[in-house]
């Protein structure tokens, strides 16, 4: 069983090219999710917020044109932004972060995490998959290189308020485990409770961001 909302999410999907777009849309109507509207970006439609939920976006790191799509977007819309990367790179992922996107998942992404991660940015969390995170801690990281990548997919999902039975149910793991992995996790930041991991997590990424 994987994290839900209240219903079912609903999906503005965006890409540069009509191959990207293609690839894209394969990955979303895998899922049990609405895709309303899937465009290149030379297309994009004029949306209401009310429509969406999410917008998930095919994202060039080879080029500046992403980010400026991005830019673009958040413009016309304060939805959350997912990103979905043909090749990672992390200096452009922290630029993208600086644009307001608060999901970041590469093209092989398996299917649960793209739901996890589609379902936590949703409601407002931050996400990164464990290939990203595994790139990242390698490259950027001192005390978080020390977390596994189910660590960090807890981290992230309990900093975004998500209750142990939530986090059980995205991860497909008992709410035994979790608890384990919290305790695991307050050891490993030196923190007591929740409160603080989450202060602790809001601290990791601004780190990242000025690196």
């Amino acid at each position: 069983m994987h994290l839900r909302p209240q219903r079912q999410l609903h999906i503005a999907a965006f890409a540069d090219n009509s191959t990207s777009l293609g690839y894209l849309k394969s990955l979303l109507t895998a899922l049990d999710v609405r895709l309303v509207t899937a465009e290149t970006f030379a297309k994009t439609p004029a949306l209401s917020d009310t429509l969406i939920d999410i917008h998930v976006i095919s994202f060039d790191v080879a080029t500046s044109g992403g980010l400026a799509s991005i830019c673009a977007l958040r413009q016309l819309s304060q939805l959350p932004i997912f990103l979905l990367y043909a090749t990672f790179t992390p200096s452009r992922m922290l630029l993208a972060c600086e644009f307001g996107a608060n999901g970041h998942a590469v093209m092989q992404v398996a299917p649960a995490d793209l739901d996890l991660g589609l379902q936590a940015v949703a409601r407002g969390g931050f996400f990164l998959c464990p290939t990203i995170w595994t790139e990242l801690g390698t490259s950027y990281f001192g005390q978080v290189n020390t977390l596994t990548a189910r660590e960090a997919q807890i981290v992230a999902l309990a900093a975004a308020g998500e209750t142990n039975r939530a986090i059980a149910e995205g991860l497909s793991i008992s709410e035994k485990l979790v608890e384990h992995h919290l305790r695991q996790l307050y050891g490993k930041t030196q923190v007591s409770n929740r409160t603080e991991l989450a202060v602790w997590w809001s601290r990791t990424l601004i780190q990242m961001a000025e690196e």
